[in-house]
């Protein structure tokens, strides 16, 4: 019997809460007001949306911002919360959030809050209010176009120089450029005394052909008769004697119109001294003797002749 009558007792008084909560949560929807202070704003504008409402109970409020009835609206902070009695014994609660959209649509949403205890009695029971209508109509603040300003003109940089720094600087300059001149004047002289030694190294001094030189070593003899013909030719007939065999030396002085006597006897000579210096001939007394006379009489009775 005991049993029963506390099953009772019980059973009346978790009725008496629902109730108290279910009335709380039913009031009428003009207890549930929402409202904003614009009717459109452009994309990121910071707004406040009020919430009033009241309760029989005093009660304490979250926002319910995860849930799907809010939409798009962001909220980006909790500005104030206030609750008072009135004269009927209930309690007038005032919300004001600071909100803001970021897409470029009209939106319409229905903010809702949690009350999470009534009369300290832990609870958790969803409010919604009436929905709002809010038109994003630009990107942009006052639908004004984007300018582009002028940079800031750049100022003098105070920094901490030196006294010393641009002297250093000029002193440096002059420094290298001094070692540059050195070194292209040193290679310019250079340059020049080596020049001067390779000409003068160049110019054969004349050779003078002594019967002394038969005495000695018959190849080297030969070897003096055949330079000191070609000589003679490159200077007086402009022509390379020097880099030419004896056949084609033969071709160039009969196109160059070299007086026939000279012609022919300088190629003898020639090809007389090419056996011995290359095919190891070996030439008699008398013919060294008149080789020599015939290159001497060549150098001596032709030269400067304009044949």
């Amino acid at each position: 019997m005991f049993l029963r009558l506390v099953t009772l007792v019980s059973l009346v008084t978790v009725s008496i809460f629902l109730i108290e909560a279910t009335a709380t949560s039913a009031q009428e929807s003009d207890d549930y007001k929402s409202s904003v202070n614009v009717s459109s704003v452009y994309v990121g504008q910071q707004f406040i949306l009020e919430l009033l409402f009241t309760t029989r109970k005093k009660v304490d409020i979250e926002l319910a911002q995860e849930f799907e009835t809010w939409g798009d609206l962001e909220v980006i902070r909790l500005l104030s919360l206030e609750t008072e009695p009135d004269q009927m014994g209930s309690f007038r609660h005032h919300l004001k959030v600071l909100v803001a959209i970021f897409v470029l649509e009209f939106v319409e949403v229905t903010p809702a809050v949690r009350l999470t205890s009534i009369d300290d009695k832990a609870i958790e029971n969803i409010v919604y209010f009436s929905p709002i209508r809010v038109e994003v109509v630009s990107s942009f603040d006052d639908m004004q176009s984007l300018s582009l300003s002028s940079p800031p003109s750049l100022g003098e940089v105070d920094g901490a120089r030196s006294p010393a720094l641009v002297p250093f600087v000029i002193g440096c300059t002059v420094a290298v450029l001094g070692i540059i001149f050195g070194i292209a004047r040193f290679a310019y002289f250079r340059n020049l005394k080596n020049s001067g030694a390779n000409q003068s190294s160049s110019i054969k001094p004349p050779i003078a052909l002594d019967n002394a030189l038969l005495e000695g070593d018959v190849v080297e003899a030969y070897r003096l008769i055949a330079f000191s013909i070609r000589e003679f030719l490159q200077s007086n007939f402009d022509l390379p004697a020097s880099a030419l065999t004896t056949a084609e030396l033969g071709d160039a002085l009969q196109r160059a119109g070299v007086n026939a006597d000279l012609s022919r006897l300088s190629r003898d000579l020639l090809r007389e001294c090419d056996a011995v210096i290359y095919a190891g001939y070996r030439p008699a007394t008398g013919r060294r003797n008149a080789d020599f006379q015939l290159a001497k009489t060549v150098l001596e009775n032709y030269e400067g002749d304009g044949l």
